[in-house]
């Protein structure tokens, strides 16, 4: 008890104004040295370097700030619960993209795998069998993948290409819920997330020999949450798990930047909206904790965007197709 009073005495002391902005940036700190390497590993010029590391920035202050508030909440001695959890894991998923036309026809499919590492925090705020509960959660991935699809002129003449397509990206989500039970609980819950990732199309050439010039794509996707999850102690240190959660799309965002592959302009896309699911099952024993997950993203067709380019010697259309974005994977990490 005397080593449990003087943790909490130390987290509260930590938590008052000033300390908690040490604790956040502290936070950010960590995240930012994370995710340099990698930055700077996919983007080898530096106008792509800092346009990733200005949003990313962006990205982590905002986790930082928020990840350091869910934890003073929690972790004070008016709150501790000997049920708060800090995870830390990595990730191995498959993950296959695909777009299609207006007629349903696959125009391309990337699939491959993506490495991660993540960090989720789960507080409670009451006592056992009926409490409330605040979880913040974030994910880096990143990887490469195989490009199937199509190389296209200005003029809209298309062949088959096949390449290599480079992934970047974070997400965050923040849920808010009530868990009831304890032997076997269920913890119904809502939140909002967001997931930002970096979509690098390689430079390349065509089976006809024909030089294809690559470009980036940056996309930020903002989202409701709604789920369940439910767990069965099987001991005093072992558990399984389980979650359910539809996602409901806030707004989505797609900036094509063009001017890489020598166009006058990048535009801003806005895909359609469309709900996506997500799913995770596992167990923990002791301080290992180890999961299979399925997550998903559904895009509907934007609107077109119409821009001059001198290069193609009047006005380009662009639009991003209906795209689907599934993912399998395995989690596996230490539960404190």
């Amino acid at each position: 008890m005397g080593c449990e009073a003087g943790l909490y005495t130390m987290v509260a002391t930590l938590c008052q104004r000033e300390s908690m902005e040490m604790v956040a940036f502290t936070l950010q700190a960590v995240f930012a040295i994370l995710i340099n390497n990698q930055i700077v590993t996919t983007y080898h010029s530096k106008e792509e370097q800092m346009r990733a590391t200005k949003v990313v920035g962006n990205f982590i202050s905002t986790l930082g700030i928020i990840s350091a508030f869910a934890f003073c909440m929690t972790a004070a001695p008016a709150a501790a619960s000997e049920e708060n959890s800090f995870d830390v894991y990595a990730t191995v998923e498959n993950f296959t993209w695909k777009e299609f036309n207006t007629t349903g026809s696959q125009l391309v499919k990337e699939d491959g795998t993506l490495g991660g590492i993540g960090f989720t925090y789960h507080g409670i705020l009451g006592e056992k069998g009926a409490a409330l509960t605040i979880q913040p959660r974030v994910e880096l991935l990143w990887g490469t993948v195989d490009y199937n699809g199509q190389a296209c002129t200005s003029s809209g003449t298309c062949e088959a290409y096949t390449d290599k397509t480079g992934y970047f990206g974070g997400k965050f989500e923040l849920d808010l819920g009530g868990k009831f039970g304890t032997t076997v609980a269920v913890e119904p819950f809502g939140g909002i997330g967001a997931k930002s990732w970096w979509r690098d199309l390689k430079d390349g050439w065509t089976l006809s020999g024909q030089p294809v010039r690559g470009y980036t794509e940056h996309w930020l996707t903002v989202y409701g949450r709604l789920g369940l999850r439910s767990e069965i102690k099987l001991s005093e240190n072992s558990k399984i798990f389980i979650e359910a959660v539809a996602k409901l799309p806030i707004s989505n965002d797609n900036t094509a930047y063009l001017t890489d592959a020598g166009y006058a302009d990048d535009p801003t896309l806005h895909p359609g909206k469309k709900t996506s699911y997500a799913a995770e099952a596992g167990v923990k024993f002791h301080v290992l904790k180890v999961s299979v997950f399925y997550d998903s993203m559904r895009f509907k067709q934007s609107d077109t965007v119409y821009f001059f380019d001198p290069m193609a010697g009047g006005v380009v259309s662009i639009y991003q197709p209906r795209s689907e974005a599934d993912m399998y994977g395995v989690k596996v990490g230490a539960s404190f």
